[in-house]
């Protein structure tokens, strides 16, 4: 089983999504983040990975919840994180656009299919 981290970045009580720009969830909005490799932990997969995505980065403040997902055949575990900012110069690589999302707001994005399961189970279904 693969595993996956992601974030779920804060500012004010808003929520930060990206808008996938390539791949099969090219258009879907999702927490952004990546596969954890070789030995690394979770937060440090997602520094490097919201580095790599964002040109930001970002301080893991604390686990939020997690959900199974198959694709393709394939197993993962993505596992979300609460975490804040350190820089906001953006530059995107993997994305077309980011928003800023009041927690009740998020489900009236187009999110992936997980990122929706972990929005319910994170910050309630309002």
């Amino acid at each position: 089983m693969r595993k996956i981290a992601a974030a779920a970045i804060m500012k004010e009580n808003k929520i930060m999504i990206a808008k996938r720009n390539y791949g099969s969830l090219a258009g879907f909005w999702e927490f952004p983040g990546g596969k954890v490799e070789g030995f690394e932990t979770d937060t440090e997969c997602l520094c490097r990975e919201i580095k790599e995505e964002l040109s930001v980065n970002i301080v893991v403040q604390e686990y939020l919840g997690k959900e199974l997902f198959t694709v393709d055949a394939s197993e993962y575990e993505m596992s979300l994180y609460k975490a804040k900012l350190v820089n906001e110069t953006f530059k995107l690589h993997v994305h077309s656009e980011v928003a800023w999302v009041e927690k009740k707001e998020l489900l009236k994005y187009n999110l992936a299919p997980v990122d929706i399961k972990l929005a319910i189970k994170c910050f309630g279904g309002d």
